[in-house]
């Protein structure tokens, strides 16, 4: 996923949908901002919207990109729809969804 969070309204400018179904799957999310990050959050949905999981995402300086580590196994859950939200210094969000 990669999430584009400005001082203005966010703009989301690309998604891959590779969501992490099995603990220890590891959901990749590329968020760029013209200020400064300070994080984002992932949250995963089953089809009928019920809550899988949810929890921050870590900065990993090796890849220049925010990983989300499953810790719930959803694979009897058939599609799940993970959703990434970056948050910025002065407050602004960008989201951006992917179904797998």
């Amino acid at each position: 996923m990669l999430i584009f969070v400005s001082r203005r309204a966010p703009c989301l400018t690309e998604t891959a949908a590779r969501a992490g179904q099995q603990p220890s799957d590891a959901t990749p999310v590329k968020a760029i901002d013209d200020f400064q990050l300070t994080g984002v959050a992932v949250s995963i949905e089953d089809s009928a919207h019920a809550a899988v999981e949810s929890g921050a995402a870590v900065f990993d300086v090796l890849t220049n990109s925010w990983k989300y580590t499953a810790t719930v196994d959803a694979t009897a859950k058939g599609t799940v729809m993970v959703t990434a939200t970056a948050m910025d210094n002065p407050g602004n969000t960008g989201s951006l969804s992917a179904s797998k």
